[in-house]
Parts: structure tokens; C-alpha cells; sequence
């Protein structure tokens, strides 16, 4: 039997079906570990081992930093928006922005200059409440500048006179006597009802200059029951008084008895006229035979003018105002401190060498606790001409000064040797033996409104300015000012 010998077709040709079948059984054998796959060679279609997390990375990163610069620019224009509402409400808003900036530091400046604040409260809606502010702040030079200001618009707006009168009425009792000259000024002009009542609480006060301003009130509106009153203080101490007294009755009856204001040369209670204090011969004999020819007519006509109105049996202590600490060098360049006698009282005593004159009460001032005995403790500042003059051109005269070595006809600069020097040698020729300060700059000077020499600032134990005084002041009168100041520190009458 014939075996036929079976021949296997020959392989067609591969389609494209075919190859890609191969190439799928490639994959799946390389898949399932059939076969021999070169790893060298990439197969297409699939990258190599861990290029798909290098792959998934870079795009991570690469949609990371398209969103964050999506970000960075809403950011900028953020900022944009918030930088042009800034400058929107600064357009808007930037006078009122300046106004209370600069009211700011007004209101904490020790002596702001008086165009300044002018310039403000002009334009503030409702200059009441700064003017009320600036009263507040208790320094002197700001208590000026309210009652001028005050002053000068009280009759054109009715409305701040309503809102100020009550510091007015507080002002006539100012530990200031400059403050009470401005508030009776502003009574008197205005004719305001508290002028009577205001004026007699002047009359029993320790300060003559304080007395003297209430007769000068008083004798504007003076009636038949005044008469009383005046006959009363013609007993006072001080010639200036005893002549004010006489001019209200001479303004109630008529007459004068030969005290006239045209015939007397009052002097003023500043020293720059060396007038002050008055002389114990000065005119005396006219004032006496005044007195005496008033005293007689009061005999015969006391009947006709009964008193209605009495001053007060005790006068009215001013209340304290604060004062900050401040520091100064002496004449031999040690430094003091206002802090440093705590506890006791003290008095500063401001003078010039332009106007030695000025330190005629020094030997006053040694008895009364030039060395800090009795609880007292007197400072004597040196303070440059232009602190206290008004005028920029008048050159200083100083008849006075003393020869000394050196000394020149204007006072040498209070900064340099030459000018302590100048301090000690006025001091020691004057007889003052309490420590001498300098205030080379007039700071502190500005501080207290100093404008006229002397002028004496009393502050008592605690740090409270009781009394400021503008003139020379006799031994009594400042030695009764300092036991006020003594008995109103243990008492602590101060309002809270």
C-alpha cells in the first residue's frame, strides 16, 4: 500500500491583520513571560518601566505651576485694586486725614505756636470742642489761646459763647493770673450775670494783683451796695489796691478826695519799669490823706449804703494744674530736675540778665527757702531775652549789669561759659544763694507762658502748679502764697 507523504502548505505571505496579530502575541508573551523580549528595545505603544511616573510627575508639576502663576497674577491685580482704594480714600479723605494728625500733635505739643492753632480750630466744623480739648490739656499757653480766640469770636457766634461760658466762669479762678486777666476781660466786655460774684471772689485772695483785678471788675458795673466792699479794702496792704478801692467809690459817689487815676502813676506789678514793688514813701502821703478824707465821709453816710454783698471770709483756693517734669542744667553745669524735690514746694523764679531788675526779690527768696529749708525749695531760672520780649528788633538795655570781667553790652549766650559765667556773676551781686537753672533755649519759659519778668510759678508737693504770678511780689505776699500752696497740698482740695 502506497503511503502518500502529506506536504504542509506553504505559509502565505502575512497580512496586515497577521502582523498585527504578532505583534500582540509579542506583547502578550512578553506580558505573560512567553518568549524573549529584548528590553533594550522599547516596544511602541507602551513606554519603558517607570517613564510613566516620570511622565505623570512632569505634568504635575508642569499644571502646578500654570496655577500658581493664575494665582500670582489675580494676586497682582489684588494688590492693584487695593493700592488705587488706598489712594481713592486718601484723594478723598486726606485733608480730615491731616486735620486730626496735626490736632494730634497740637494737642501734645508744651507750646504749640498760637498761628498754628489758629489755623486749625478756623477750620474745624465745631471749634467748641478743640477749644474745649485744648482747655483740658491744663497747659497755660493753650488756656490763653482759648479765651483770646474765645474772645474774639464770642459776639459773632452765639453758639460758642453758650458752649464756653462755663470755662470762662472756671478761667476767673485759674491758678494763672494771666488766665483770670483774659476771663474778667471777657466778663466785663460780654456783661455777663457771674461778673459781680466772679469779681468778689477776687477780693479776700492772697495775691494783691488777684485783689486788684477784682476791684478793676467790680468797678465797672459798681452800684450803691458796692460801697461797703470798696470801703473795706482801702485797709489793704498794697498801695495799688488801697487806689483801685478809691476808684469805685469815686465811680458810685462822685467824688475822689484827691485819688485820681489821672494824678497817680500806679505802677504795674512787672519789673521792667523798676518801679516795682512800690517804695514804702511811694506817694504816700495822698494815699493817706485819701483814705482818711473817705474814712470821714463814711461816718456821716455809712446809713445810706447798707451791704448787700460781703466777699467771703475764706478765699477760694485756685485748683492745681499738672505739670510735667522737666530738666535744666545750673550754673555750674549740674543737672536738676523738677522730680527731684517731690514732696516739697517749690518756686520757680524766672528772670534775664537783660533785665537784672528782675532778681531784685532774691534776698525775698532767700528767706523764704533759698537752701530748701522749710519745706520749700526755691529755683531760680535764667531765660534768654527773647523769651520774654515780644520784639524781635529792640536790643537789650541793661543799665544794671554788673562790671565784670568780660561783659560786654549785650548779654553773652546762656549755652557758653561766658553766659553761666554772667549768671553766677548777677547772682552773687544780687545776693541769691538758691541753686540758678538755665534755660538756654526758653523751653520752659515758653512751657509756662512767660512773656514779663518776674514771673514766680508756685508748685506744691505734689506736683501741681498752685500759683503762677507775673511782677515782683513782697516776702509776706509770696511767704502767705506758699502756706496757701502748703495747706492745699495735705488737704488735696483739688477736684477729681
Amino acid at each position: 500500500m502506497k503511503v502518500m507523504k502529506q506536504t504542509a502548505p506553504a505559509p502565505s505571505p502575512p497580512t496586515a491583520e497577521g502582523k498585527s496579530s504578532c505583534r500582540r502575541g509579542t506583547d502578550a508573551a512578553a506580558h505573560h513571560g512567553g518568549g524573549e523580549v529584548n528590553p533594550a528595545t522599547p516596544v511602541r505603544g507602551n513606554p519603558p518601566a517607570g517613564q510613566n511616573e516620570s511622565v505623570a510627575s512632569e505634568t504635575g508639576w508642569s499644571n502646578a505651576g500654570r496655577l500658581r502663576r493664575k494665582w500670582v497674577r489675580r494676586g497682582d491685580y489684588r494688590l492693584l485694586g487695593v493700592f488705587a482704594i488706598i489712594v481713592l480714600v486718601l484723594g478723598l479723605f486726606w485733608r480730615p486725614i491731616q486735620r486730626r494728625c496735626l490736632i494730634y500733635l497740637l494737642l501734645r505739643a508744651d507750646a504749640p505756636s498760637r498761628d498754628a492753632l489758629s489755623e486749625v480750630v478756623g477750620q474745624t466744623a465745631n471749634p467748641s470742642s478743640l477749644l474745649l480739648r485744648l482747655w483740658r490739656t491744663q497747659r497755660i499757653p493753650d488756656r490763653h489761646f482759648v479765651l483770646r480766640y474765645f474772645g474774639e469770636l464770642a459776639s459773632a457766634k452765639p453758639e460758642l459763647f453758650h458752649a464756653m461760658e462755663p470755662v470762662v466762669a472756671q478761667a476767673a479762678a485759674d491758678p494763672d493770673i494771666t488766665t483770670r486777666e483774659l476771663a474778667f476781660e471777657l466778663l466785663t466786655r460780654l456783661r455777663l450775670p457771674q461778673l459781680r460774684p466772679l469779681a468778689m471772689e477776687q477780693l479776700p485772695d492772697a495775691d494783691p494783683a488777684a485783689r486788684l483785678l477784682g476791684l478793676d471788675s467790680l468797678r465797672s458795673i459798681a452800684a450803691s451796695n458796692d460801697v461797703p466792699v470798696a470801703m473795706n479794702m482801702l485797709d489793704d496792704p498794697d498801695p495799688r489796691v488801697v487806689v483801685a478801692a478809691a476808684l469805685v467809690l469815686r465811680q458810685v459817689t462822685g467824688l475822689d478826695f484827691g485819688i485820681k487815676s489821672s494824678s497817680l502813676a500806679l505802677p504795674r506789678f512787672a519789673s521792667m519799669d523798676n518801679t516795682n514793688p512800690p517804695q514804702a514813701g511811694w506817694q504816700t502821703s495822698t494815699i493817706r490823706q485819701g483814705v482818711q478824707g473817705w474814712r470821714n465821709w463814711w461816718k456821716e453816710h455809712r446809713a445810706e449804703y447798707p451791704a448787700s454783698v460781703t466777699p467771703p471770709l475764706m478765699p477760694i483756693h485756685p485748683a492745681g494744674l499738672t505739670t510735667p517734669n522737666f530738666r535744666l542744667n545750673d550754673a555750674n553745669e549740674k543737672a536738676v530736675q523738677l522730680s527731684d524735690f517731690r514732696g516739697k514746694a517749690v518756686l520757680l523764679a524766672f528772670w534775664s540778665l537783660d533785665a537784672p531788675v528782675s532778681l531784685d526779690d532774691a534776698p525775698a527768696l532767700d528767706a523764704l527757702g533759698g537752701r530748701g529749708g522749710n519745706g520749700v525749695q526755691v529755683l531760680g531760672i535764667c531765660i534768654p531775652p527773647a523769651a520774654c520780649d515780644d520784639d524781635d528788633d529792640a536790643t537789650p538795655n541793661m543799665p544794671d549789669m554788673p562790671n565784670m570781667p568780660g561783659m560786654q553790652a549785650a548779654p553773652p549766650a546762656l549755652g557758653t561759659a561766658a553766659g553761666r559765667a554772667a549768671v553766677r556773676g548777677v547772682a552773687r551781686q544780687r545776693g541769691a544763694t538758691y541753686a540758678m537753672l538755665i534755660d538756654a533755649k526758653g523751653k520752659i519759659a515758653s512751657r509756662f507762658a512767660v512773656e514779663e519778668l518776674p514771673t514766680y510759678v508756685l508748685i506744691d508737693a505734689q506736683g501741681r502748679i498752685r500759683r503762677l504770678a507775673v511782677g515782683n511780689r513782697t516776702q509776706p505776699v509770696l511767704q502767705a502764697l506758699l502756706k496757701e500752696a502748703l495747706q492745699s497740698s495735705s488737704a488735696r482740695t483739688d477736684a477729681p
